[in-house]
């Protein structure tokens, strides 16, 4: 993964801050590690992107699935309901 991350230019600042060779060479290689171990290559990107696509995909299943079933009870509940009228107006029409 190319960060860009230009540890001579760190480490020669350091230098000129006065801080000994092998201290500014260590920050510089710190830094460098710290920025691209807290980066997401493309790879990651390209891996969470499908996991979000294959989640959006079964939560439509899902949705599918609900108004389906509810669709059915609904309709079930409709005759049901049509039954229970139907009883009721044989019974109290005599």
């Amino acid at each position: 993964m190319d960060t860009n991350i230009d540890t001579l230019k760190i480490y020669e600042r350091l230098k000129r801050a006065n801080l000994d060779k092998q201290a500014a060479k260590e920050i510089a290689e710190v830094i460098k590690d710290v920025v691209e171990s807290s980066l997401a290559t493309k790879a990651d990107i390209e891996k969470l992107q499908a996991e979000i696509e294959k989640l959006c995909m079964e939560m439509k299943m899902e949705i599918e699935r609900s108004k389906t079933d509810t669709i059915k009870w609904v309709a079930a509940m409709l005759v049901v309901q049509s039954a229970a009228i139907a009883a009721f107006i044989r019974l109290f029409s005599h």
